[in-house]
C-alpha cells in the first residue's frame, strides 16, 4: 500500500511470492538506489527476490533455494562488498545465507546449523570487528544462537544462551539498548516474557533478562517512543489482541 503523503494509505497491490510466505525484509539489492524486496517462503523453503521497476511497483519474483521451512528473514551486507545479503532462519535447524552479486541476483546458499526449531534471525557487528554476525532464536531449545562473522561472509564460533524457562523464543530485535555502544538483543516469547541480552562488545552476553510483557508474543521492536534518549520495547501479543509498549527506565 502506498503512503499519500498524510499518513493515509491507498488499495494494496499484490504480487505473487512462494508458498506460505512469512517474512520480508527490503535491501538494495541491484544498486539503482530502489528498494527492493525479499521474502521468506515457508510452504516451498524458498526465498523470492522482487526488484522494483524503479516506480514503487515490483517485477515478479526470482526464487531461490534455502533450507526447509525458512521463518525470518533478515538483510545485510555480511562480507562487506557493499551489497546486501540475504540470511533466513529455518525450522529444519539451519540458517542459510545467500550473497548478493550486485546485480539482484544471489549466489547458492551456504547452511549454518543453528539450534532447534529456530523461528527468526538478526544481524549485527557484535563483537566490534567491522563484520556482520548472526543471532537465531530457537523455540524448542529455548535459547538464542551467535553465528560470529570470520571475516569474508563466512560463520563459526557459535555460542547458545538460553532464555530462561519455557519461554519459546519468537522474534529477535537488535539494538542498543543500555546506551553503551554496543549491541544488545531483545527476544519476544510465547509465554508472557520478552527477554533482554546485553552485548559485551567482544561477541558475547550477559546472561537473560526477563520481562513480563504479554502472552503469546510474536513481533518486537525498539524505537525511543518517549523522546528520553533512550531505546524503548514493542511488542505484537498474538493472545491478547493488542500491543504493549515498555519504557526504558535504565537497563544495566
Amino acid at each position: 500500500m502506498y503512503n499519500d503523503g498524510t499518513g493515509s494509505f491507498g488499495g494494496k497491490t499484490d504480487y505473487s511470492t512462494g508458498t506460505s510466505s512469512w517474512d520480508v525484509d527490503l535491501g538494495d539489492f541491484n544498486n539503482d538506489n530502489y528498494i527492493d524486496m525479499a521474502v521468506s517462503n515457508k510452504g516451498s523453503s524458498s526465498i523470492s527476490i522482487l526488484l522494483n521497476n524503479g516506480d514503487g511497483t515490483f517485477a515478479s519474483q526470482v526464487s531461490y533455494t534455502t533450507a526447509s521451512n525458512p521463518f525470518g528473514i533478515s538483510v545485510m551486507d555480511v562480507n562487506n562488498d557493499d551489497v546486501p545479503d540475504v540470511a533466513v532462519a529455518s525450522y529444519n535447524n539451519l540458517v542459510s545465507v545467500l550473497l548478493g552479486i550486485g546485480d539482484g541476483t544471489f549466489a547458492d546458499k551456504s547452511d549454518y546449523s543453528i539450534g532447534f526449531q529456530s523461528y527468526d534471525v538478526s544481524i549485527g557487528d557484535f563483537n566490534n570487528d567491522g563484520w556482520a554476525d548472526l543471532v537465531t532464536t530457537n523455540r524448542y531449545d529455548n535459547d538464542i544462537t551467535i553465528l560470529l562473522n570470520d571475516g569474508d561472509g563466512t560463520f563459526s564460533g557459535r555460542t547458545d544462551y538460553s532464555v530462561g524457562g519455557s519461554y519459546y523464543p519468537n522474534w529477535v530485535s537488535v539494538n542498543d539498548l543500555d546506551n553503551d555502544n554496543d549491541l544488545d538483543i531483545a527476544v519476544s516469547e510465547s509465554n508472557d516474557y520478552f527477554t533482554i541480552f546485553l552485548g559485551r562488545n567482544d561477541g558475547t552476553f550477559a546472561g537473560a533478562l526477563n520481562y513480563l510483557s504479554g502472552n503469546g508474543l510474536y513481533g518486537i521492536i525498539s524505537a525511543d517512543f518517549d523522546k528520553d534518549g533512550d531505546l524503548d520495547i514493542a511488542t505484537a501479543d498474538n493472545d491478547e489482541d493488542k500491543i504493549s509498549i515498555l519504557f526504558n527506565q535504565g537497563i544495566n
